[in-house]
């Protein structure tokens, strides 16, 4: 095993000669990798939420939408499509949610929705908008 240049510590994944993967495990000095935030709300851990109901929309926010949000995902009752969300998120978080909705888009049980009358699903994601290609 080849030792870290800073360190001299075991480096993560060597584990093998000629091996640059790491496991998920990985070494002890690194100790367990921790889940992603999909994975958190599958389990009930994690990020807050904030009303419950039966019929309620799982809505999780990335990047700036969870900046003007203030959480990573809540559940919101008595809206039933894409349009009616966005009013209610402007109408909740203000202008900077504005800009964030007004630019980004929503992910619809993993499909993207930018048309106002499309029905909400259990899940949607709020993204804002991306640079690159």
């Amino acid at each position: 095993m080849r030792p870290s240049p800073t360190t001299g510590a075991v480096r993560c994944g060597a584990r093998r000669p000629a091996t640059a993967s790491t496991t998920t495990i990985s070494c002890d000095r690194c100790g367990r990798w921790e889940g992603s935030v999909a994975e958190a709300s599958e389990t009930g851990s994690g990020a807050a939420t904030r009303s419950l109901g039966a019929d309620a929309v799982l809505v999780r926010y990335f990047a700036a939408a969870a900046e003007a949000a203030g959480v990573e995902e809540e559940r919101l009752d008595g809206v039933a499509t894409a349009g009616e969300l966005r009013e209610l998120l402007v109408a909740r978080y203000g202008p900077v949610m504005a800009r964030v909705v007004a630019n980004g888009s929503f992910l619809i049980d993993g499909v993207v929705q930018r048309d106002a009358a499309a029905p909400l699903g259990a899940q949607v994601d709020v993204l804002p908008p991306f640079a690159g290609g």
